[in-house]
């Protein structure tokens, strides 16, 4: 990449990839860096122009690092995480807190249980899934991951009968929302958890979750729209406070209404 063998931006995609699958191995470390090359992907965060020099100023500063001056490696995260990229403290601290949630998880879907035979072959199997729920938690403690992970196939009929379940259960659940609520990927589960699960989960558990760098994404499952209203709906603020709730609507509404001109004027 700094030799210009390969585009900046696709390098930094695969460093914040290789970053987040190697968190649960290093994650004080890895988390602050897949945040970073993360932070490169977003297109309304910089101009592509000065993203690019961004991207190999950062990769530059990291080879220069001696790595085993763990001072000098941790005021470059803190520089880069706080200064370069802006990210408040707060909402770092709230964030970070995935580096236990992620571990737990991984370790998590490593253990053996006899409720793994038990399990929905498919999509379509009501009658496991509804049999496994009857079992209640914490007997369903061991396949816990499992069973949420059914939640992102999209209404799914298995999904329609652990949204309830998960919707009840709330914080025995709290550690593989924040997960997959920090998961770059996963859309489908992220809308099922915002729209269905979250909803009915008690405003403090709710407030523990990294809800506010949601509000000016925007995707085709609307999960900005969802964040936003959870986050009215539960009475929790931004780190601007309840204006920050108020600013995102505002723009959410005049972003839309320009799209809708758009789209209405178009000629077919």
């Amino acid at each position: 990449m700094l030799q210009g063998e390969l585009d900046p931006f696709i390098g930094g995609h695969k460093i914040s990839r290789v970053a987040f699958k190697s968190l649960a191995d290093s994650p004080e470390i890895m988390f602050a860096l897949s945040t970073i090359w993360g932070a490169f992907a977003e297109p309304m965060r910089f101009e592509e122009e000065a993203a690019e020099q961004m991207i190999l100023r950062a990769a530059r500063e990291w080879l220069e690092l001696q790595q085993d001056d763990t001072t000098a490696r941790t005021a470059y995260l803190n520089r880069w995480i706080h200064e370069e990229l802006a990210f408040g403290r707060k909402r770092w601290e709230k964030a970070a807190g995935v580096n236990q949630s992620r571990a737990t998880y991984q370790r998590r879907t490593k253990i053996k249980s006899p409720l793994t035979a038990r399990l929905p072959k498919d999509g379509n199997d009501v009658d496991a899934a509804k049999g496994l729920v009857a079992l209640g938690y914490p007997a369903l403690a061991p396949v816990l991951p499992n069973l949420f992970q059914w939640l992102e196939t999209s209404g799914s009929a298995v999904e329609l009968v652990l949204r309830p379940f998960f919707a009840e259960l709330g914080a025995p659940a709290r550690d593989l929302a924040r997960t997959a609520l920090l998961n770059r990927n996963k859309p489908a589960l992220k809308y099922s958890l915002l729209r269905y699960v979250l909803p009915s989960w008690p405003r403090d558990l709710v407030a523990t979750l990294p809800l506010e760098g949601y509000l000016y994404d925007s995707d085709s499952y609307g999960l900005d729209v969802w964040a936003l209203k959870l986050m009215v709906e539960k009475r929790i603020a931004t780190d601007e406070g309840f204006e920050g709730l108020v600013a995102a609507r505002d723009w959410k509404i005049a972003r839309y209404h320009e799209h809708l001109s758009v789209l209405t004027s178009l000629a077919l």
